[in-house]
């Protein structure tokens, strides 16, 4: 299985969230998961207003590096 993830991607997913948000409002936080490399797509994230973010490369985010990691 090919871990890398395209713009198109996120794209697609950041499109499903703001459904989910709108859906919810603030009846349920949203996590997002799965992908979260880098700074700018975290940042991404929580502008858009989720929750909590899961992710493994925290120390990269942290430093505005992108992880290279594919665990």
């Amino acid at each position: 299985m090919n871990k890398l993830l395209t713009s198109s991607y996120f794209e697609w997913l950041f499109a499903h969230l703001k459904i989910m948000k709108e859906t919810v409002k603030d009846k349920a936080k949203i996590k997002a998961s799965g992908g979260i490399r880098d700074y700018e797509t975290a940042k991404q994230f929580v502008d858009l207003g989720v929750h909590r973010l899961g992710v493994s490369a925290g120390i990269a985010i942290m430093n505005g590096e992108t992880s290279t990691s594919d665990y």
